[in-house]
């Protein structure tokens, strides 16, 4: 169960999950070869529930491919069989990558791609890592955000020129509302940027643009909101076609409604467009590689960046890097060109950290002194079976369920293994609460 990422999904900053994992992805959380991609924070703000189901059914489904690991046939490759150490390196065929080698496969690329799952602690550690032996080999990059919208790039300067430190940069840009994921997660990574003095700078167009893209085209932006898209929108190679049309397809048959998809793909275009013309622009105007933060999705298969990147500038060179969750499939032909060894695990805000295992269990891994987790009954060791009586196998299936229940506004009941003992604990979240 190897391959993981993330979904940027431009409504999901400002939404509790129900499921009490970070942020409701919907029920339609894409699904990856192996494993399934785990769930998504959010931050505070507004609620899944003040949006229309018809247009928070699109808008989750719109770039979930864009940031969660894609469903794909086994191919040739050799079996990454026994999981490495946590942080263990590995070359785009599982096998042992040192950091050395891995320092110089930097050395000769423009742009450093660093998938990650976006509520992995892991991931984010393992970005921050990799990021300082690329200036330990004197590559100091400038590190390109997905989180952060270009426009806010005279807030990112202020800790660029060091007058505000990582707290401040979070309160500058407003993360809670304009990311979601808990700032925590990604500390680590700002904590290398100022200590190591790297630039850090906003990729990807406003969040608003791409909603507006998502329920009416281009044709719907107005001219202000048009200047903040690329001139030329890349459209996607066909292997990675065949996937959105896949993803599309759970909420209906994209020949059923081509219009409406056609509007999914643009805009998924458009946020990987953007990301690649401006990380080009800032590797020309920092003089300097560039480490791009971004879900995995955006990174896998050189599907999403790189493909936009070599478009733009056939004479940039990429360099794809994503985690690898381990199992006994290969690595998939193709994948990235770097792996980087975490386990599957998320960061609820309820208080715990939930773990993915090999066997097909979701398990309780830590709970947080006075936390919601506590205080609804849950327990380290805890296996959650069922969630409002579906089976619980992945991260997924529980932020599925989590979703559902708040898009009905009901509660969400899970039925915990602990120690042999069934257990039922029902959660109310915010939106559902009586």
């Amino acid at each position: 169960m190897g391959l993981a990422a993330s979904v940027h999904d431009p409504v999901r900053a400002g939404r509790e999950d129900a499921s009490g994992g970070q942020g409701a992805s919907g029920p339609l959380e894409p699904r990856s070869p192996r494993p399934a991609s785990d769930g998504r924070p959010a931050g505070e703000g507004r609620d899944a529930s003040s949006f229309p189901a018809p247009i928070l059914v699109l808008l989750l489904c719109l770039l979930l491919t864009a940031c969660s690991a894609r469903r794909a046939e086994p191919q040739a490759g050799s079996p990454a069989a026994d999981l490495p150490a946590t942080g263990a390196l590995l070359d785009g065929s599982g096998r042992p990558l040192g950091e050395k080698a891995f320092q110089g496969m930097a050395a000769g690329a423009d742009l450093v791609l660093l998938g990650e799952t976006h509520d992995s602690p892991c991931d984010h550690a393992q970005q921050a890592r990799l990021i300082r032996l690329m200036a330990a080999a004197g590559q100091a990059p400038a590190i390109g955000l997905e989180m952060v919208p270009a426009v806010l790039q005279p807030e990112l300067d202020r800790f660029n020129r060091g007058e505000i430190g990582p707290d401040g940069l979070a309160e500058a840009v407003d993360w809670p509302r304009t990311w979601g994921y808990p700032f925590a997660l990604y500390r680590p990574i700002f904590e290398a940027a100022a200590e190591l003095r790297l630039p850090v700078y906003g990729l990807n167009a406003p969040h608003e643009v791409v909603r507006a893209v998502a329920r009416g085209g281009l044709e719907a932006l107005t001219p202000q909101q048009r200047s903040l898209v690329p001139e030329r929108i890349i459209e996607p190679a066909p292997a990675q076609m065949e996937s959105l049309r896949e993803v599309f397809s759970l909420h209906g048959s994209p020949d059923d409604d081509p219009a409406r998809f056609a509007r999914f793909v643009l805009a998924q275009s458009l946020w990987d467009t953007a990301m690649a013309a401006r990380a080009l622009e800032v590797r020309r105007s920092a003089g300097r590689p560039v480490a791009v933060v971004a879900g995995g999705g955006h990174v896998e298969f050189g599907w999403g960046i790189e493909l936009r990147a070599a478009s733009l500038d056939p004479s940039a060179g990429a360099l794809t890097v994503m985690p690898w969750r381990g199992g006994d499939a290969p690595v998939p032909e193709g994948y990235a060109d770097v792996l980087y060894v975490c386990p599957l695990m998320t960061r609820s805000r309820l208080g715990m950290i939930l773990f993915q295992s090999e066997a097909g269990q979701v398990v309780v891994s830590e709970v947080e002194p006075g936390s919601t987790a506590e205080t609804l009954g849950l327990a380290a060791g805890d296996v959650i079976e069922k969630a409002n009586g579906a089976d619980v196998t992945t991260l997924s299936d529980l932020h599925r369920a989590g979703f559902a229940a708040m898009r009905d506004g009901a509660p969400l009941v899970l039925t915990l293994d602990r120690l042999g003992v069934k257990i039922a604990v029902e959660y109310f979240p915010k939106a559902a609460k009586p």
